[in-house]
């Protein structure tokens, strides 16, 4: 008996050992990186592209890039991110070749929005929306405004802060969120004369169900339409200091 329980004894100090250094390894290691997907790929620029993009990145992007000091796409501290997922900033993503995306090429850009996989491999966790089910000319329309000059792009040279994700963010990131996958095939716009199939388009493949659904956790970004209740609202809304404010 004595012998026995020695040995259950040895069983759980190995298992709490390996459970302390599986802890120690996820912080230490941080957010994981993945390899970066292969392959060309360049943004056909054209002034109906800016245009488009123009409507896309302040529809989509400007929410959260926009600094409020500089009134350009230069970032700023996320402070509405619950504080459970650590202390985050929004990135420059105006075109300063340093703290900006000047320096990107349009793959990196491509993949970054389509998978989450940042240009040194890093993963983007989903308190940065992921484009997956975005239409090929839509998603360059958003590079070609990205690459215009147009004032809420141009050089910034604002530093961007390295976010301190938590715990549970390193955790989830490596255990659960992971990049998305490219698309297999072009992705096509909608029938501008099907009002049915550019209704969804709108309002799933430009993210609007994420933030209209349950809850953010439950949210199946690949299969919108099962998502925990996929556009019956219920996610909570939270003020700038990341207080749940209904």
């Amino acid at each position: 008996m004595l012998k026995l329980l020695k040995i259950t004894g040895t069983l759980v100090g190995l298992v709490l050992l390996a459970m302390v250094a599986g802890a120690a390894f996820i912080h230490f290691r941080g957010i994981p990186h993945y390899p970066i997907p292969s392959g060309q790929f360049q943004a056909r620029v054209t002034p109906d592209a800016v245009i488009r993009g123009e409507k896309l990145v302040n529809t989509m992007c400007a929410g959260c890039h926009r600094n409020a000091d500089t009134h350009t796409l230069a970032g700023g501290p996320m402070l509405d991110a619950p504080s459970v997922f650590g202390k985050w900033y929004v990135p420059n993503i105006t075109q300063d070749s340093t703290w900006g995306i000047g320096a990107w090429t349009d793959k990196e850009l491509m993949v970054l929005l389509r998978t989450g996989i940042k240009r040194d491999g890093e993963y983007s966790p989903p308190l940065m929306p992921k484009l997956p089910h975005l239409a090929d000319n839509d998603l360059e329309a958003i590079i070609a405004f990205l690459r215009s000059d147009d004032p809420l792009v141009a050089p910034d040279r604002t530093a961007d802060m390295r976010s301190q994700p938590s715990f549970l963010v390193k955790f989830l990131s490596t255990i659960a969120w992971k990049p998305l996958p490219l698309p297999a095939e072009r992705i096509s716009m909608p029938d501008s004369t099907n009002q049915l199939e550019l209704g969804r388009y709108l309002a799933v493949n430009l993210d609007c169900f994420s933030c209209h659904s349950a809850d953010f956790k439950s949210n199946d970004i690949m299969n919108p339409e099962a998502s925990l209740g996929y556009f019956g609202g219920g996610n909570r809304t939270l003020n700038l200091k990341g207080e749940i404010l209904l």
